[in-house]
């Protein structure tokens, strides 16, 4: 099973989002764009996992969850991986939030202790709005960085849960399904800043 712990958003949100952000879709056609019911946050990508690993997972991310609360994060700004001039990942950005990364760390401690795979690298927060298969054309990377300027998206969005995922290959594209939701159920105002995090060096990350 291909695992992945994610925040994910109601579908009026990413709607919303989705619709902003069309300018994009129609300046580069051939990348590939993100479903809007696909759109989500990911806190840790598992990789490959044994059936068995799921129930014990459950179980501590609800025992993490319990700490945490429903968290409201900024949204601001969209961005490439690693740059404009050459962009493998489109994504929207996620406004610092020392809860956000307090959550990311908890959900990373509860890997470790189950011998899951972990980043070693520093969580910056993104959503994945699109992945540039082979290189675009300069003329291409011209007017997608031109209609990615133009875009303003800025909103607030709230999570409830934290979602343990299952991404599942199939003949329409690869599908999202949400295997268990451990509720954020501690309530903390999470504190949301405007400056918009950078991406990893990931592009094959759900």
């Amino acid at each position: 099973m291909r695992l992945f712990v994610a925040l994910n958003f109601d579908p009026e949100v990413r709607a919303r989002w989705h619709a902003a952000t069309a300018p994009l879709r129609d300046a580069a056609p051939d990348v590939r764009w993100t479903a809007p019911d696909r759109l989500h946050l990911t806190l840790a990508f598992l990789g490959e996992q044994p059936e068995s690993v799921v129930p014990p997972l459950a179980t501590a991310l609800d025992s993490a969850g319990r700490l945490a609360g429903p968290l409201t994060l900024a949204i601001d700004g969209v961005g490439a991986f690693p740059g404009w001039r050459r962009p493998r990942v489109v994504w929207l950005g996620i406004a610092e939030s020392a809860t956000l990364a307090s959550l990311a760390s908890a959900v990373g401690d509860v890997c470790r202790t189950l011998a899951l795979p972990t980043e070693a690298r520093a969580f910056h927060p993104h959503i994945t709005l699109g992945r540039v298969g082979d290189r675009l054309a300069p003329a291409a990377v011209h007017t997608l960085t031109r209609a990615a300027a133009a875009i303003t998206v800025a909103s607030r969005a709230e999570s409830r849960s934290v979602d343990l995922m299952v991404s599942l290959p199939g003949p329409g594209g690869v599908r999202y399904h949400r295997l268990h939701a451990a509720p954020l159920l501690h309530r903390i105002d999470a504190p949301v800043g405007r400056e918009g995090a950078r991406p990893p060096a990931d592009g094959e990350r759900p």
